[in-house]
């Protein structure tokens, strides 16, 4: 079973991506993704790989306000017809 934060896996890893000369540009729409990238130094490490990780947009759940979301519930309360996307 794979183990998360295994140092000799991850060298393994990052070996073998650093020798497979990389230009990659991936783009992701999860910001707790982007927070834990960055956190550990993933984007740099990738970085030094040929690949580039680009924040996308947000996920609905994630770059929705709760402003926005307590209008959904007034207008919603008022009879309008709310629609949502969601994980």
């Amino acid at each position: 079973m794979f183990r998360f934060r295994d140092e000799s896996t991850a060298s393994k890893i990052l070996e073998r991506l650093r020798s497979m000369g990389l230009n990659l540009t991936l783009m992701h729409v999860c910001g707790t993704h982007q927070d834990t990238i960055v956190r550990y130094g993933l984007d740099l490490l990738l970085e030094e790989c040929g690949i580039e990780v680009r924040q996308g947009p947000g996920c609905p759940v994630c770059v929705t306000t709760m402003a926005e979301a307590e209008e959904a519930v007034v207008l919603a309360r008022s009879g309008k017809t709310v629609t949502t996307f969601g994980d």
